[in-house]
C-alpha cells in the first residue's frame, strides 16, 4: 500500500511565531487521535477474537493482556466484537489490510508531528529558559506532593469494598520537608490527614491546636470521633471490681500449659493470677470499700489508686459531655477552621486514648492465643519484666468498647451528634461524607426527629443537602434489643429518612448487623426497612453505589427505589444478608418468585458491579431452601452449578445470581438462576421442581 507523502508545508518561515507552530501541532494531534483509536480498537478485536474463537475453551489460559483489557477498557466486549464482525475483520486478509492502512496513516502523522515539534524548538529557543522544580507554581507542587503521599479518601473504601488507604507514604512527606523552606511549607499540609478525637480534654485540645496551625490545618481531610465511655454504673466499687475481674478472666490460662524455660514469663503469669485473686477477694467481701481502704497489700493499694483515677475520669468525662456543651462547641469550631475537613466519622467501637482495651493487650486471637500475647515482641521474644503495674493500670482504665452484661452505657452517648452537625451547618460547613457506626441501639433516642426540638428535623435535613456519602452501621440490632413492637424502630427510620432526604447523595451503605454471626436465623433479621428509609419522593440522580447489609426491603417497592429518575446512574450495588419481604408479610419472606423479580430489576439497571450473597432465611417446614440458596448465592466453588456456561469469562468466585447480573454488562446471555431452579423445575432442584 502506498504511503502518504510527508507534509512539505511544515517548513518554518521567518514570519512564523511559536504560537503559529503550536496551533499546527494541535491540529496534527487532532488528526492523530482517531487514528490511534482505530489501531487500538483493531488490537482489542484481534485479542478478543482469538480468545473466544481460536483458543480451545477447555485448555485456554487467560493471559495478562486480556485481563488488562477487561479491567481498563471503556467499551463493552460485545460492542467491539460486533463492530469488527460488521467490517468482516474475522477474515485475516481483511484484518491485515485494515491494520496496515491504519498503521501507515499513524506513522505518517507521527512524522509530521515530530517535524512540527522540532520546528517549534528551533523558533522558540531564544525565548526558552531553563526551569527547575522550584519554578513551578504552588498548585502544581501541591499536586506532586499529593501523588507522592498517595492518600485519598475513597468512598468505595468507606463502603468496605477495598482497603483503607491511610497515609501510605508519610515518610516521603517528612523527608521532603527537609529539602528547603518552600517544600517544608507546602508538604506540611499532608502531615496530618486524619484526626481521631476522644471525649476528653487532652484529645479535644490536640484537635484545637491542629485546627489553629496555619499550614497543617489545610491538609486535614477527616475527623474521626470515638464516643467511647467510662460507664457510670462502675462508680460502685463492687461493680468496678467485678468488671476488672471479667477482663482479667480473658487471659486463657490453658495457653500456658506447655513448659517454658523463661522465668520472667512465668512471673508475669503469676502477677496476673495474683491480681485476679486480689480483685475477686476484694469484691466478694462484705465491705469491699473498707478492705480497699485499709489493706496493706500492694495489689490492693494499686487497685485503690486505679479506682480513684476511674472516678476522676468518669466525672471529668460527664462534665465535658453534659456540663456546658463545651465538647460540641469546641469540636465544631475546630472543624470549621479546617477548610478541607469535610468527612466525619463517629464510631463508638474505636478507642482513641492512651489507654488500650485489655483484650487487645492480652489476646489477639483465641485460636492462637499464646503466639499473640502482648507479652511478646514482634520477633517473638518475651518482654519479661515489661509487664508492670503501669501496664495493668492503663488497660483497666481503658474506655469500654465491648458492652459486658453488668456495665450500662450512659444515656448521653449519642446526645452530641445532632447538635454538633446542625451547629456545623450553622457555621457554613457542609459535609461530604458522614459515617455513623453505633454499637448500642438502645441509646439512639437522641437521634430521633421527635427529640430534636422544634424545627430540628428541618435543620438536620438542611445540614445533609450536600452530603455525598452516608454510612450507617448499627451493631447488635436484633429483636432482643428492639423488641417485637414495630414502633421501636420507627424513630430510627425517621432519622435515616431525614438524613437521606437529599439529591446530592452518591454512595450509601446501610448495615444493621444483629451482633451474632448466626446465619439463616429468623430472629436475626435486619431491622432497617429500605422503603421506610429511602422512599420514592426524593429523586437521587447521582446515586451510583449502594450496599445493604442485614437490611429488609419490600420486593414490590424495591423497583421504585432504584428505577429512573430516582437512581438513574446506579452502577454498583451489593446486597449481603438481606431480608426480602413479599407484600409486607414477614412470614412469606424469601419466596423464590420474589427473588426472581428482584434479580430482573437489578439486571435492568445493568450495573457495572453487583453482588447478591447470603440472604437470611427462615426455616420453612415444607421447603428445603438452604441448599437452593447456597447454590444460588454462595461464593464457594463447590456450589457452582453445572448450568453456568463454560465460555463465560468469569471464574468460580462468582455465584449464580452474580453471573446473571454481570452478564448484562458483559453482553452475555445467562438465564435467571431462579428460572432454572424454580420456574422450569430444574432436575437438580433440591425438591425436584415445583
Amino acid at each position: 500500500m502506498a504511503s502518504h507523502a510527508p507534509n512539505t508545508q511544515l517548513i518554518a518561515t521567518p514570519r512564523e511565531t511559536p504560537n503559529d507552530i503550536y496551533e499546527e501541532i494541535l491540529l496534527i494531534n487532532e488528526r492523530l487521535e482517531p487514528v490511534l483509536g482505530q489501531v487500538e480498537r483493531l488490537r482489542k478485536y484481534k485479542l478478543l477474537h482469538e480468545h473466544f474463537n481460536k483458543v480451545p475453551l477447555d485448555e485456554r489460559q487467560l493471559d495478562a493482556d486480556y485481563w488488562e483489557f477487561a479491567e481498563q477498557s471503556t467499551e463493552d466486549t460485545g460492542q467491539i466484537l460486533d463492530w469488527g464482525n460488521s467490517l468482516g475483520l474475522s477474515d485475516d486478509l481483511i484484518f491485515d489490510t485494515e491494520l496496515d492502512k491504519a498503521w501507515t496513516e499513524k506513522t505518517t502523522i507521527e512524522a509530521d508531528q515530530q517535524r512540527a515539534r522540532h520546528m517549534f524548538d528551533m523558533v522558540a529557543r531564544p525565548m526558552i529558559k531553563k526551569l527547575g522544580v522550584l519554578d513551578l507554581p504552588n498548585e502544581l507542587l501541591l499536586k506532586i506532593f499529593k501523588c507522592l503521599e498517595d492518600f485519598e479518601i475513597d468512598w468505595a473504601d468507606t463502603l468496605g469494598w477495598n482497603t483503607w488507604p491511610g497515609n501510605r507514604n508519610k515518610e516521603a512527606i517528612k523527608n521532603s520537608r527537609l529539602v528547603c523552606r518552600r517544600f517544608c511549607d507546602l508538604s506540611s499540609q499532608f502531615l496530618v490527614r486524619l484526626i481521631r478525637v476522644a471525649p476528653n480534654m487532652e484529645s479535644v485540645s490536640r484537635l484545637e491546636d491542629i485546627s489553629r496551625h496555619p499550614t497543617i490545618s489545610k491538609g486535614v481531610a477527616e475527623v474521626w470521633l470515638a464516643p467511647n465511655f467510662h460507664s457510670p454504673s462502675l462508680d460502685d466499687l463492687q461493680r468496678f471490681t467485678s468488671y476488672i475481674l471479667s477482663q482479667l478472666n480473658l487471659v486463657p490460662t490453658h495457653a500456658f500449659d506447655e513448659p517454658r524455660s523463661d522465668c520472667s514469663f512465668q512471673e508475669n503469669l503469676l502477677r496476673v493470677r495474683h491480681l485476679t485473686e486480689t480483685v475477686e477477694n476484694t469484691g466478694n467481701t462484705a465491705q469491699p470499700a473498707k478492705r480497699l481502704r485499709r489493706s496493706e497489700d500492694p495489689f490492693v493499694e494499686r487497685l485503690r489508686q486505679v479506682f480513684a483515677k476511674y472516678q476522676n475520669i468518669l466525672h471529668t468525662e460527664k462534665l465535658l459531655m453534659l456540663g456546658s456543651g463545651r465538647f460540641v462547641a469546641r469540636v465544631t469550631e475546630a472543624i470549621a477552621r479546617m477548610p478541607h475537613a469535610r468527612n466525619l466519622t463517629i464510631d463508638d467501637g474505636e478507642t482513641v486514648t492512651d489507654y488500650e482495651p485489655w483484650e487487645r493487650w492480652v489476646v489477639g486471637s483465641r485460636r492462637r492465643a499464646a503466639s499473640r500475647f502482648r507479652w511478646f515482641d514482634r520477633d517473638g521474644e518475651p518482654k519479661g519484666s515489661q509487664l508492670t503495674w503501669d501496664h495493668v493500670e492503663q488497660f483497666i482504665l481503658a474506655p469500654i468498647v465491648d458492652l459486658p452484661y453488668h456495665v450500662l452505657p450512659p444515656d448521653y452517648m449519642y446526645k452530641f451528634i445532632v447538635p454538633m452537625l446542625t451547629s456545623l451547618h450553622t457555621s457554613g460547613v457542609f459535609l461530604n461524607s458522614l459515617e455513623l457506626r453505633l454499637a448500642y441501639p438502645t441509646h439512639y433516642a437522641h437521634l430521633e426527629p421527635a427529640n430534636m426540638g422544634t424545627g430540628g428535623r428541618e435543620q438536620w435535613t438542611a445540614a445533609m443537602q450536600r452530603l455525598k456519602c452516608f454510612v450507617f452501621s448499627l451493631r447488635g440490632a436484633n429483636r432482643n434489643i428492639f423488641g417485637d413492637d414495630a414502633a421501636d424502630v420507627h424513630g430510627l427510620h425517621q432519622f435515616l429518612a431525614a438524613t437521606l432526604d437529599t439529591s446530592s447523595l452518591e454512595q450509601l451503605h446501610l448495615c444493621a448487623f444483629p451482633g451474632t454471626p448466626v446465619r439463616y436465623d429468623p430472629e436475626m433479621i435486619g431491622m432497617i426497612n429500605l422503603a421506610e428509609v429511602m422512599g420514592t419522593s426524593r429523586p437521587r440522580p447521582r446515586l451510583d453505589h449502594i450496599r445493604l447489609d442485614w437490611v429488609v426491603f419490600d420486593a414490590n417497592r424495591f423497583r421504585e427505589i432504584i428505577r429512573h429518575p430516582f437512581a438513574p446512574s446506579l452502577s454498583e450495588i451489593r446486597l449481603d444478608n438481606v431480608c426480602l419481604l413479599v407484600d409486607g408479610d414477614r412470614d412469606r419472606a424469601f419466596e423464590a418468585e420474589a427473588w426472581r423479580h428482584v434479580l430482573d430489576q437489578l439486571r435492568e439497571k445493568r450495573p457495572a458491579a453487583a453482588s447478591v450473597t447470603n440472604p437470611t432465611l427462615p426455616v420453612f417446614p415444607h421447603w428445603n431452601m438452604t441448599t437452593l440458596y447456597s447454590r444460588i448465592f454462595d461464593h464457594n466453588d463447590k456450589f457452582r452449578h453445572r448450568s453456568i456456561p463454560d465460555d463465560l469469562p468469569w471464574d468460580g468466585r462468582f455465584n449464580n445470581a452474580q453471573y446473571y447480573l454481570e452478564s448484562a454488562a458483559g453482553g452475555w446471555e445467562f438465564p435467571n438462576p431462579f428460572d432454572l431452579y424454580i420456574v422450569q423445575g430444574h432436575a437438580d432442584h433440591p425438591n425436584g421442581g415445583l
